[in-house]
């Protein structure tokens, strides 16, 4: 039986996302993953069925900066053990600067938003660093096109846009039962980048106008507190509710509860939880921000507004209450806009042929 490609991933092994790869790439190619942080329960059951080589830190404490660089010796020793055709770096900083480091030749680099949009404007140390790192890469990948552009700004190379696609199979509308209550929600961090703040000044204009609604948020954060207090000074605690964080194959029936989902991010790189309401026939309220902008049909799938303008956002929603049909168009709208677009089976389709190209090559 011939031997599969071997494919090392370098990036948090906790991550949900780079969970997902690992999952969809694992039938084809051997993978091995390197990763500065311990494997927790939750991520060691996920992938217990798996034949996955883990290199990750044994250490349960968060590495100090002196052991974070002594990680690349431990790197070092994962590489002539695995013997990968490729090593594929997960987020340009970090793990990106240690894959460049290996100075292999068949090194991609995934971009995936602060690595690119925060990190570099930092200082000119910052940005020769990532200039150094993408320069190292033989193939630059990014999740947006709108972070590809910023990824120009440090480098002349092709960088090929890899979604995070949305499962249509798990983020799909379900039949409802009927109520009068018109519900308005999100599933973010409780972080001020996040934009729950303007969430709730918005909702308080629209439930003045349309009386017979909630706004439900989902997700935990540092800001909790905050916003709670917020809500209380606004008398709106019986009806915006927080409902805790959900795990991803829960958040399908939080945002099938909802009859318009909101995104009043102040910056993000790209707009998943969007794509995910949109996959489930949710019309969308939106920042114009560029990274969601790129996941939303203005007027079509749903609207884009100025999130500090309260009074443009509750405009729109009072738009979607009374106007249901139109509701239920940008809905299915939205999906058919996800399935054409951004569904996970073409994201991997897209990975594996820029896999197989650079295998073929050598």
């Amino acid at each position: 039986m011939e031997e599969k490609p071997k494919i090392l991933l370098l990036g948090d092994i906790n991550s949900s996302h780079l969970k997902k790869w690992i999952h969809a790439l694992a039938l084809d190619y051997r993978l091995g993953v390197f990763s500065f942080n311990s494997i927790n329960e939750s991520s060691k059951s996920e992938l217990n069925d798996l034949n996955v080589s883990l290199y990750c830190n044994t250490n349960k404490t968060k590495l100090s900066k002196l052991s974070y660089f002594l990680q690349f010796s431990k790197l070092k020793t994962a590489v002539k053990e695995f013997q990968p055709d490729i090593i594929h770096a997960h987020y340009a900083t970090s793990y990106g600067f240690f894959g460049a480091r290996l100075k292999n030749n068949n090194f991609i680099v995934s971009a995936w938003g602060s690595d690119i949009f925060e990190f570099p404007k930092k200082s000119f140390l910052h940005r020769a660093f990532i200039k150094y790192v993408l320069s190292k890469a033989s193939l630059l990948m990014s999740t947006s096109r709108v972070m590809a552009r910023e990824m120009d700004l440090y480098t002349n190379k092709k960088i090929v846009i890899t979604p995070f696609g949305i499962s249509t199979d798990l983020f799909k509308p379900v039949v409802r039962p009927e109520t009068d209550c018109f519900v308005i929600g999100t599933v973010k961090g409780l972080e001020d980048v996040y934009g729950i703040d303007l969430l709730i000044s918005a909702f308080k204009l629209f439930h003045d106008k349309y009386p017979n609604s909630e706004c439900h948020i989902y997700g935990k954060g540092s800001q909790k507190l905050k916003y709670v207090e917020l809500v209380d000074s606004l008398e709106l605690d019986s009806v915006i509710k927080f409902k805790g964080y959900v795990k991803n194959d829960i958040v399908p029936k939080a945002l099938n509860s909802f009859d318009v989902f909101c995104a009043l991010s102040r910056a993000e790189s790209f707009g998943v939880a969007v794509l995910e309401a949109s996959s489930c026939s949710i019309p969308v309220v939106v920042n114009d921000i560029s990274g969601l902008k790129e996941v939303v049909l203005n007027g079509e799938t749903g609207f884009t507004v100025n999130a500090y303008k309260p009074d443009q956002v509750a405009e729109k929603l009072f738009y979607l209450a009374n106007n249901k049909d139109k509701c239920s168009q940008m809905g299915r709208k939205g999906r058919e806009w996800v399935i054409n677009n951004y569904r996970w089976t073409d994201s991997v389709k897209i990975m594996k042929a820029q896999y197989e190209k650079i295998l073929s090559e050598n």
